[in-house]
């Protein structure tokens, strides 16, 4: 035996042919249908099959037509010698061996893959926002309100938005959301929510007679400052004005001032009547209230004074106030 690479099977159905002149490797000729090509194993092993496909389909097509034609004529197809049986069982042998022979040595062989399972349609109308959560720029807005009124609510930081562990609560609620910032809590948002708290605060005092309650103090910037509260019959509390009084000493005149100022604006802004004045009994209040007493053009208000420890329910205060008026 000659030493080196083994000859692989295929050769068995292709002869070398010559090369043409001025060109390097070797060339093949099948045994079949004489044709000429490059001595490359791939090549001839898809040649191969390709023809011998081929020569099956004549095979089944002329005896189809040899048995219609013994058919046709009545006749039949003469027997063959057992010569010819013989003959033709031992080169079906021989192929069969040589192909398996083929098949053994062909690393690269094809392997017909599984057939792969047909995925369930989705049905009709099924778009991707199913398995996705979208966030409108109106949904952004009515949820940015929402978080800015906690925060207005519970008086926390303005920066409590821009807390990692606060963004990453809200995200792991709402994917793809992403919370205001602070500079838009304390800008726009602020003022929308204070736009709209001001006109529910109208619906709900609008012709109704109620109580204003001031008193002083100092916020947590320690800024003095007085707060103007309503409250209705029913017991509900409106926040009406906050002046800050920076600046200026509390006495009995600049009381005055921030009461005619109060009552004015709660009268005006929300379209209620103001017959009742809460306040301490402090000495600067105790004079202003007799300054605004005795003081000419106010006897339209219509106040009744009530210190901080009074004893009677507000509701049932203001019912008598009514009833006066």
């Amino acid at each position: 035996m000659a030493a080196g690479r083994k000859r692989d099977p295929v050769w068995e159905y292709f002869n070398e042919a010559p090369s043409p002149i001025g060109k390097a490797g070797m060339r093949a000729k099948c045994k079949r249908c004489n044709k000429e090509m490059q001595g490359l194993v791939a090549r001839m092993r898809q040649h191969h099959e390709k023809c011998g496909d081929e020569d099956d389909q004549r095979n089944t097509s002329e005896q189809a037509g040899s048995s219609g034609e013994f058919m046709d004529s009545g006749n039949y197809p003469p027997p063959r010698s057992p010569s010819s049986c013989s003959t033709v069982s031992e080169l079906s042998i021989q192929d069969s061996a040589s192909l398996a022979a083929a098949a053994a040595s062909d690393t690269h062989s094809h392997i017909s893959p599984s057939p792969k399972r047909k995925k369930k349609p989705l049905p009709p109308g099924t778009t991707i926002d199913r398995f996705v959560i979208r966030t409108s720029r109106l949904e952004k807005e009515l949820i940015d309100e929402k978080i800015a009124q906690f925060i207005y609510a519970t008086n926390s930081s303005f920066r409590l938005t821009e807390n990692p562990h606060f963004i990453n609560m809200v995200q792991s609620l709402r994917p793809g959301y992403s919370p205001p910032s602070r500079a838009d809590v304390a800008g726009k948002v602020l003022d929308q929510v204070y736009d709209r708290e001001m006109e529910q605060c109208a619906t709900a005092l609008e012709g109704k007679i109620v109580n204003l309650s001031i008193d002083g103090w100092s916020n947590v910037h320690n800024d003095p400052i007085v707060c103007a509260c309503i409250t209705t019959e029913e017991g509900k509390v409106f926040l009406a004005q906050t002046t800050d009084t920076s600046g200026n000493a509390h006495t009995a005149e600049y009381l005055q001032e921030v009461a005619v100022k109060a009552i004015t604006t709660c009268e005006q802004k929300f379209k209620c009547l103001v017959r009742s004045l809460v306040t301490d009994n402090a000495a600067n209040v105790s004079k202003m209230r007799r300054d605004l007493e005795e003081q000419e053009g106010n006897t339209k208000l219509l106040i009744t004074w009530l210190q901080c420890s009074f004893a009677a329910p507000l509701s049932q205060r203001l019912k008598c106030s009514r009833n006066k008026g």
